[in-house]
């Protein structure tokens, strides 16, 4: 029995009314007063704990977007030497057959701006947190809408600027690589950046390319493609850099 308990008893035997109700009031803002500390020692623990999960989840955006930067890097590398041969293969038609042209050397610059696949690069730690709704950890709505932005312009990118460069990239294929006698081109163009002939084209092969005229035209197309996802790589390189700075200053006003 509580010495509360035990007083109250003894004032009930006494019949003392008045000191009874005293202790009986100290009691419940006792009582209440527990309560109150307890919820609100849960209540620091829960928010104890949000803040450890947001932590957590801001230390691994921010090493997807550093490992988003390396990604574009690699592609921008990949990108630019496609663009170049691309680019020559133009300038080659656009002067037009002559002597001087190295048929072989022709081909195999021409054959090495068609290797191209568009990437989709699927953001795994910002899905997790849309999809589970667990972005309501991070409270800071300025960098929540800078994380939304970026990721749907890395998206657009994709389903815009990519997916033209590759439907245009395989009409040209289709065409071109039987002329250059080259069976099943994807599994053999997925090994590696850079394809190499074994054997020289065929002149008829060589006729065929410089007689088409709208090649030089879809070679422009594609050369401009490229030139777009170069500048927009360089531009979500920059974003993702920022916003993984920002990251970092938040898990710091965290702590």
């Amino acid at each position: 029995m509580s010495i509360l308990q035990k007083k109250r008893f003894d004032l009930i035997m006494k019949s003392d009314s008045g000191k009874m109700s005293f202790l009986m009031i100290a009691e419940i803002i006792l009582i209440t007063l527990g309560i109150t500390l307890a919820l609100k020692v849960d209540e620091w623990s829960a928010q104890r704990e949000d803040e450890e999960t947001k932590v957590e989840y801001l230390n691994d955006l921010h090493e997807e977007l550093q490992s988003d930067i390396l990604f574009y890097d690699h592609y921008n590398y990949i990108y630019k030497f496609q663009a170049e041969s691309i680019y020559s293969t133009y300038q080659v038609l656009n002067n037009g057959f002559n002597d001087q042209v190295d048929t072989k050397e022709f081909a195999q610059i021409f054959v090495n701006g068609l290797n191209f696949g568009a990437w989709n690069r699927t953001p795994i730690v910002w899905e997790e947190l849309k999809t589970t709704g667990k972005r309501r950890h991070i409270d800071n709505k300025s960098l929540l809408i800078q994380l939304h932005s970026y990721y749907n312009k890395v998206e657009e990118l994709h389903s815009g600027v990519l997916l033209s460069l590759q439907k245009s990239i395989l009409d040209i294929r289709d065409v071109y690589m039987k002329e250059f006698d080259i069976k099943y081109v994807d599994e053999l163009l997925a090994d590696s950046t850079i394809f190499i002939l074994e054997s020289k084209p065929s002149n008829e092969s060589i006729e065929v390319i410089f007689s088409d005229k709208e090649l030089q035209k879809n070679l422009k197309k594609c050369y401009a493609y490229f030139k777009a996802a170069i500048l927009n790589q360089n531009r979500f390189k920059s974003e993702a850099q920022t916003l993984s700075d920002a990251i970092l200053l938040e898990v710091e006003s965290t702590k």
